[in-house]
């Protein structure tokens, strides 16, 4: 058995396992699906990505810590999870969202129209497949769900 293998495992999950939780917890936070299991390889590529670059960001910011040692894994994981969190956070506050419609990136990271075009105490129409309508103003809305429910 080639032991070098075994014992080169927790070097090769430093690059990928910081970088799943980065992802998992912004999905989480978001609310996007995370059911996507045809879309492993992709988010595994990604999660390399973004472990290589926790990992040069904490030996630029701490140099003095051995990103190889339990002390630097640890590190490794919180930063990951603060990342994950404050990337979320930003992506969902309005203002960034409106600076970056006026630089051109028109993208929303909302799953469903309802988050970004209504707002609390706005009036609606809802129309039923008989024809008929529902005229009101919205006092709640349920915060990214797929479906939300209006009251």
């Amino acid at each position: 058995m080639n032991w070098n293998f075994i014992n080169a495992i927790p070097e090769c999950l430093s690059y990928l396992a910081p970088g799943y939780l980065m992802l998992t917890i912004y999905q989480y936070i978001l609310y996007s699906d995370q059911n996507d299991s045809a879309k492993m390889p992709d988010k595994c590529i990604k999660s390399i990505v973004l472990s290589f670059f926790l990992r040069v960001v904490m030996g630029l910011c701490l140099p003095n810590i051995e990103i190889d040692s339990t002390m630097g894994y640890l590190m490794l994981f919180v930063a990951a999870i603060l990342f994950g969190c404050i990337l979320a956070l930003v992506l969902r506050c309005e203002q960034i969202q409106d600076m970056l419609y006026k630089i051109g990136i028109d993208r929303t990271p909302c799953e469903n129209i309802w988050d970004d075009v209504v707002k609390d105490e706005c009036w609606i129409r809802i129309y039923n497949k008989d024809e008929s309508s529902y005229i009101g103003k919205l006092y709640h809305m349920e915060i990214l769900n797929v479906s939300p429910l209006f009251s």
